[in-house]
């Protein structure tokens, strides 16, 4: 009986501290997220719908959900080509964000199919 109540514990405080590890990464990336885009109404679920199979964008490995994870990639990747208006190159992506090459590719194929940028050459991409 004892073993079975400390074998619960233990595997409650892994639990316990694999949820704070996660909390901690959820408030980082909310903290990333200027005020004004959450003013504005800018995170919709229309804006950002998750779209393939679940956990296919599950980006930060956080939770089955893509939705929760997906926002903050997209939202740094928005506001790094919002900010240049000649253009930023998938190079420059990677080297802003540190995100891995599959995130910016498909961050990039997600706005540009929602409408948020557009290709001005060969991966040079600019605010629509």
């Amino acid at each position: 009986m004892m073993k079975t109540l400390q074998d619960q514990l233990q595997l409650l405080s892994s639990t316990l501290v694999t949820l704070s590890k996660q909390l901690e990464m959820i408030s980082t990336h909310m903290n990333a997220i200027p005020f004004s885009k959450i003013q504005a109404g800018f995170f919709t679920e229309e804006n950002f719908k998750p779209e393939g199979r679940a956990g296919a964008d599950n980006l930060a490995g956080l939770s089955e959900n893509p939705f929760e994870v997906a926002i903050p990639v997209l939202e740094t990747v928005y506001d790094i080509i919002r900010r240049n208006r000649r253009g930023t190159s998938v190079m420059d992506l990677r080297e802003k964000t540190g995100f891995g090459p599959r995130q910016v590719s498909n961050a990039v194929y997600k706005l540009s199919q929602r409408g948020r940028i557009k290709s001005k050459g060969r991966g040079v991409y600019i605010k629509t």
